[in-house]
């Protein structure tokens, strides 16, 4: 896969940690190209599991088509270039997920384009209405206080493990526990996606706590989970 400078820019922080592919990026909506490319690589829909303080599950194109015709919308949503399919084009679909799509509509739109065939989305924040949940069977919702791992556990294969760093808001919640139960998914997954969302981050983190404590803190909890086989 050929990148110009500013994909390899946009995710110049990602690395292989004992041959994992963890892609690192800002924005959470630009984890999306790189579901889509997972997906076409392994021509199977991939099933997310993502941790984040937000649910992010609005719909596709939420915030674009509030000033656009829905045309126009209909016209995105239908280009090959971006669904799951052969015609898939991971620069088409960057272009698209820069330009047109909001930071909290990637998973219901990984979903609208075949890339995705379900989430399970644990989430920490309390201020949460109906309107943050979608009512599909494709979804399932966890609160940060009442994790189902055996369910988390039970996804079937390929799957995308995400992370927006936001979901953490101390060290403490990065610690030996999360470390062992976060470990068989880190193993089974195809792929790690982590979003930086500086600036959610640091809205809830405790003080001290930096996004590239986080960072560095989440990479070894990956390659220790990865060794220990």
């Amino acid at each position: 896969m050929k990148m110009n400078q500013e994909i390899l820019d946009c995710y110049k922080l990602s690395k292989c940690i004992e041959n994992k592919p963890v892609v690192v990026f800002e924005k959470h909506n630009m984890a999306l190209p790189i579901w889509g490319y997972f997906a076409h690589k392994l021509n199977k829909q991939l099933n997310l599991i993502t941790f984040d303080t937000h649910t992010d599950t609005q719909p596709p194109f939420a915030g674009y088509s509030a000033n656009h015709p829905i045309s126009n919308v209909k016209s995105l949503v239908n280009n090959p270039k971006i669904r799951f399919g052969d015609k898939f084009s991971f620069s088409t679909l960057y272009k698209m997920s820069k330009e047109y799509l909001c930071n909290a509509e990637h998973i219901e739109t990984g979903i609208e384009l075949n890339h995705l065939q379900s989430f399970k989305a644990i989430y920490r924040s309390n201020e949460v209405d109906e309107f943050d949940f979608v009512q599909e069977a494709y979804a399932q919702y966890f609160h940060f206080d009442d994790i189902n791992w055996e369910v988390l556990y039970q996804t079937s294969a390929p799957i995308a493990l995400d992370f927006d760093l936001d979901y953490f808001y101390s060290l403490k919640d990065m610690g030996i526990s999360f470390e062992k139960k976060i470990a068989p998914l880190i193993k089974k997954a195809s792929v790690i996606t982590i979003a930086l969302e500086r600036n959610f981050f640091y809205e809830t983190a405790e003080a001290k706590f930096t996004l590239e404590i986080a960072l560095e803190r989440l990479e070894q909890i990956i390659e220790k989970s990865l060794k220990n086989k």
